[in-house]
């Protein structure tokens, strides 16, 4: 499900910037590259359980 960048709230954006710009998106494509799929299914419903308010989550 695709969620438009206007509908997500403020403070979820500004978690997104502080992710991208303190290098957590390479940490991510290193992480996916040494880890099995289950274990970043597991890491993102740990991401998306601890944000409340994230729509289309449910």
């Amino acid at each position: 499900m695709l969620v438009s960048w206007t509908s997500i709230p403020l403070c979820l954006k500004y978690n997104a910037i502080d992710i991208i710009s303190r290098g957590g998106i390479k940490e991510l494509c290193v992480y996916q590259t040494e880890s099995s799929k289950e274990d970043m299914l597991s890491l993102a419903k740990k991401a998306l359980n601890s944000e409340p308010g994230i729509p289309g989550k449910d």
